[in-house]
Parts: C-alpha cells; sequence; structure tokens
C-alpha cells in the first residue's frame, strides 16, 4: 500500500473566525493497495484485491494536548472487496 498526501496550515484563516483557535490544518490525500493475491492448496484462483481512495481531512488542535480530526474519503476503485461510496472518521487524541 502506498499514501500520498498535501498539508496546508490554515490556522491564520481560522485564527480569522475564532482568534483564540489552535494549530489547525487541512489535507488531501490519495491511498492505495495491491495485492491480496488468493490461492486455494497452492494454486492461484485468479482472485486478488485492490482499492484507490481518495481523502480529505481537517484536524485542529482544540486546547494544547487535545486534537480533534474529522476525515471524508470514498473509494474511487475497489476489486475484490465492497467499494465505499462515503467514509467518515472522527477522532479525539489526548496527547500527553
Amino acid at each position: 500500500g502506498a499514501y500520498a498526501w498535501l498539508t496546508r496550515d490554515v490556522t491564520s484563516e481560522v485564527r480569522q473566525l475564532s482568534p483564540h483557535a489552535g494549530k489547525a490544518y487541512l489535507s488531501v490525500g490519495w491511498y492505495g493497495s495491491w495485492g491480496g493475491a488468493q490461492t486455494l492448496n497452492g494454486f492461484s484462483t485468479g482472485g486478488r484485491t485492490d482499492e484507490q481512495q481518495v481523502r480529505v481531512t481537517y484536524q485542529q488542535f482544540i486546547t494544547p494536548t487535545l486534537e480533534g480530526n474529522i476525515s471524508l474519503n470514498h473509494d474511487v476503485s475497489a476489486n475484490g472487496q465492497f467499494k465505499q461510496g462515503f467514509g467518515l472518521l472522527l477522532r479525539l487524541a489526548k496527547i500527553f
């Protein structure tokens, strides 16, 4: 598998709306995975899996040690598995 990301620091834009906001980032990316060749008793079945996905992520520090993250994704192509039309990930991370 492989990832490619472009990330931009949008802290100054966010602070125009909320002057006390923490660091904020906006990212766009691509994820691809290949492989998963299937065999039966040592013989290839011809089945395999691969996936191509695009992602958009916004992350911001809510406090100096608490980060919030929202990520949206969409499978551009998927073989050998279900194609995901829309994915949403919400995450809070506490940094010690």
